[in-house]
């Protein structure tokens, strides 16, 4: 038993690992050898002072991943031309569809459940609502057994479950 929840949870984090340096190596592959779509690149120049820095000519082929709202892209060259930063990226949607299924993975290990869609399911939440107050009248009903029964926290439990003595009074 212990096998099976070892290889479900570290096993699908080993895949990952290994479905991420496959990605890696396939945009190394695709850099070194210039087989990339020159319409998907996308060029980002910044201002940087190197002192002694002589300029580069041509772009040299760099490997390096970065995220920007969610969405991931590679770093493909560069080039270090009149005290500025030339750099040439490409959007990485294998690396962002990879990145989503360990996020739907993680969201399995939550007790907050969560849908597809992002929302909160309400209805198995409502339970441990109820699952609480079926304990608070437990406390109520028979303080004594309850102090021996949870003996911890019960000062806790009574300062959430203080009720009202009296209405609130009305505004008019």
């Amino acid at each position: 038993m212990l096998s099976i929840f070892l290889t479900y949870h570290l096993g699908y984090y080993g895949v990952y690992i290994i479905v991420e340096h496959q990605i890696n190596s396939q945009w190394k592959e695709k850099i070194l050898e210039d087989q990339l779509d020159m319409s998907a690149l996308k060029t980002v120049s910044t201002p940087f002072s190197l002192p002694y820095r002589p300029d580069q000519v041509d772009y040299q082929p760099t490997f390096g991943l970065f995220k920007i709202d969610g969405e991931f892209y590679r770093f493909v060259k560069y080039r270090y031309a009149m005290d500025t930063l030339h750099l040439v990226y490409a959007k990485d949607r294998k690396m962002e569809s990879l990145y989503g299924s360990l996020r739907d993975w993680a969201v399995t290990f939550t007790t907050i459940p969560v849908s597809k869609s992002g929302n909160v399911e309400w209805w198995k939440s409502m339970c441990k609502d109820f699952l609480m107050s079926l304990f608070a009248k437990e406390v109520y009903d028979r303080p004594l057994y309850a102090q021996k029964k949870y003996s911890k926290g019960l000062l806790f439990v009574y300062s959430f479950f203080i009720e009202v003595p009296s209405p609130p009074p009305k505004t008019t």
